[in-house]
């Protein structure tokens, strides 16, 4: 790893500890805070080229907090506590119910933009959308020759 990309992720992990100043949270987290020594001190993840899977162009990959810049701490501990605390039938169950989500506001959308389609021709496009447009003319054929006899 060069030298710059050290210093970028340095800096990123101190713009970390800093917008998370204050946060109260079990030892375990990523979050978890020490008085030992000076300063606060943050549990750090393991900093290497096998970790990272730096892109080819060099540019640091963002870490967890600065994609979720817009969740806060607090929110992001009690999200990540169901992650490690849900039993496996309850994770499914909420995957389940966000993929329905997903999948009405993708028909609510081709609803908006195509309102003359009858709802074959909306399950059509909503396929080639999920599948993509290869796929789903293989498997339900071009959206060309769609009759009303497509489920």
């Amino acid at each position: 790893m060069t030298e710059d990309r050290l210093k970028l992720i340095e800096q990123e992990l101190e713009a970390i500890k800093q917008r998370t100043a204050g946060v109260e949270a079990d030892k375990n987290s990523c979050f978890a805070r020490t008085s030992a020594g000076k300063g606060t001190e943050y549990n750090k993840p393991a900093m290497d080229n096998e970790t990272l899977r730096l892109p080819a162009d060099g540019r640091p990959l963002p870490s967890w907090r600065a994609m979720h810049m817009d969740t806060s701490p607090w929110a992001e501990e009690l999200q990540l506590k169901f992650y490690r605390d849900a039993p496996a039938w309850r994770k499914l169950e909420v995957a389940g119910d966000l993929t329905r989500g997903l999948l009405i506001l993708a028909e609510a959308g081709l609803k908006e933009r195509y309102p003359k389609d009858s709802p074959a021709m909306l399950r059509r496009r909503l396929a080639g959308v999920i599948l993509g447009a290869d796929l789903a003319a293989q498997v339900y054929g071009p959206l060309d020759q769609l009759d009303d006899s497509v489920t």
